[in-house]
C-alpha cells in the first residue's frame, strides 16, 4: 500500500511528521521557499476561498464545506488514488506533473495540534479520510489513519482523540 504523509512544514524535524520521500506543498498560496519538490495540486485549497476567509467574512465552515465538496468530486473521479495522485513542478515557464510517490508528504503551514498559534484545523486533517478512501496509507502528523465509520474519530494522539470530519 502506498503510504502519504500530511504534516506542516516546520515539523520536518520531529521524528516521524515527515515521510522518506520528498516534501511536496498542498498550501493554497505557499510562498517560494514552501513548494519543496512539487504542488499537489488535488489538495490545495481554492486561493480565493483562502482570501475569503482571511479577509472577506467566509466562515470557516463555509471553507470546510466547499474544501470537503471538493475532496469529495475529487474522490469519486478517482483523483485521489495513489496511481493519479500527481504533483507539478514549476520552473520559470516550464511546468512538469509526476505522480505522488510513496513516503512522499504533503505540507501546509497550519499549526499542529497543540500549538499555541492553532486556531483551527488544517485542510489536510480534512483531506485525510478522503485520501484513506481513495486507498493511501495516511500518517497524519506521525500518527496513521484509521477510519472508525459513524465514529468520527479517525485520529487518535495517544489516547487523545481529534475528529478529523463531522461527516466521516
Amino acid at each position: 500500500m502506498s503510504t502519504l504523509f500530511l504534516s506542516n512544514w516546520g515539523s520536518w524535524r520531529t521524528p516521524g511528521q515527515h515521510g522518506p520521500g520528498g516534501k511536496l506543498s498542498a498550501m493554497a498560496a505557499p510562498r517560494e521557499w514552501e513548494i519543496g519538490d512539487g504542488i499537489i495540486e488535488t489538495l490545495r485549497p481554492d486561493a480565493t476561498d483562502l482570501y475569503c476567509l482571511k479577509e472577506r467574512g467566509l466562515s470557516l465552515r463555509e471553507y470546510f464545506i466547499r474544501f470537503e465538496k471538493k475532496m469529495a468530486e475529487r474522490l469519486a473521479e478517482g483523483l485521489l488514488a495513489p496511481d493519479m495522485l500527481s504533483a507539478t513542478l514549476y520552473q520559470g515557464r516550464f511546468a512538469s506533473s509526476f505522480p505522488v510517490p510513496s513516503g512522499a508528504t504533503a505540507c501546509c503551514s497550519c499549526p499542529r495540534p497543540g500549538s499555541e498559534r492553532r486556531v483551527h484545523r488544517c485542510h489536510l486533517e480534512w483531506a485525510a479520510p478522503y485520501l484513506v478512501r481513495a486507498g493511501w496509507e495516511v500518517v497524519l502528523y506521525g500518527r496513521k489513519i484509521v477510519l472508525q465509520p459513524g465514529a468520527g474519530v479517525f485520529w487518535d494522539d495517544n489516547g487523545v482523540k481529534y475528529m478529523v470530519s463531522e461527516r466521516g
